[in-house]
């Protein structure tokens, strides 16, 4: 009986502790479980807010963290504007409008005041002001790898100033290309680099701007370079037609040559005939048929996203 009650004790010393193990290995993986969980939820949502996701009741706010989700979507696609650039949202159209003066060439005021000018023509596409002070040999490439870095293909026009190499470019894309064509911006770059070239970066901007919404809107714009481009055109084929024309009516026509026989002085003189028969030759001679064919013949023939321009100050 004392054997039996020794057994039952060692029994039980063995199987209470193995169970109080089981259970606390349960308790720390539900642990690591519900910490993992919180843990990964909380990093996909990172971000600058201090706002919590998960409550006790396992609700989640859908609209905080499509918001949220948006917020770090904006971020990732203008990687390259500067910290302290003002860009706005244009609620009617979707596209942003922005000042990212990395430069800092305007004061405040003049940023604000050139966000309303950019604000209308955010009606078409993405438009934003940029000016840097970058080292490149090629000014228009270095507005296209800024622009698709930013804003992919979509819509949209920006003017950048770089005061390192002393150029301003306008560069477009999308549906804005389409009408802010690369010979557009070279008569926008054109028209405004003289406000540049006296240090008036604001009147540059806003002036480049306001051009840019007039071709967007349908109208036209002030292009000289391209009227002194047509009027030379047109004098050089008024002057060509002149030339054939004179030409034509005042060199001396080729004699042809029943004219040039006619014209030559004839005379023969024949004295002492003596005509002697030698002989007589028969010759047969059938008729005989004729016939003529010709032929013709026949011929024939048939028949990238983004750009602008640069111009110096």
């Amino acid at each position: 009986m004392n054997k039996i009650k020794v057994l039952m004790i060692a029994l039980l010393f063995v199987f209470i502790p193995t169970v109080m193990a089981e259970e606390v290995t349960t308790t720390s993986k539900a642990s690591v479980v519900t910490s993992t969980t919180r843990t990964s939820y909380s990093s996909t949502t990172k971000s600058s807010k201090t706002t919590s996701y998960y409550d006790d009741d396992d609700d989640y706010d859908l609209d905080d963290l499509e918001d949220e989700f948006n917020n770090i979507t904006s971020t990732y696609n203008n990687a390259d504007l500067g910290k302290n650039a003002k860009v706005r949202n244009n609620e009617s159209s979707g596209y942003k409008y922005f000042v990212d003066d990395d430069a800092d060439i305007l004061t405040d005021s003049e940023e604000e005041e050139l966000l309303k000018t950019l604000e209308l023509c955010s009606e078409f596409g993405n438009a934003g002001f940029v000016s840097v002070s970058v080292q490149t040999s090629n000014p228009n490439k270095y507005a296209q790898d800024w622009y698709h870095s930013n804003f992919g293909t979509t819509s949209g026009t920006i003017f950048m100033i770089n005061m390192k190499i002393r150029q301003l470019s306008v560069f477009s894309d999308g549906k804005n290309y389409n009408i802010i064509t690369t010979n557009k911006a070279e008569s926008i770059v054109s028209n405004v680099y003289r406000y540049a070239t006296n240090g008036n970066y604001y009147g540059c901007a806003n002036n480049a701007f306001k051009q840019i919404y007039t071709l967007l809107s349908g109208k036209q714009i002030f292009e000289p370079m391209k009227m002194m481009s047509n009027i030379f055109i047109s004098i050089t084929i008024a002057t060509f037609i002149c030339y054939i024309y004179v030409l034509s009516t005042s060199s001396i026509k080729k004699a042809k040559g029943k004219e040039l026989f006619n014209g030559i002085e004839k005379s023969v003189a024949i004295s002492n005939i003596n005509i002697v028969k030698t002989g007589t030759k028969r010759v047969y001679s059938p008729q005989s048929d004729s016939s003529s064919g010709g032929g013709g013949g026949g011929g024939g023939g048939g028949g990238s996203s983004g750009g602008g321009a640069s111009h110096g100050f």
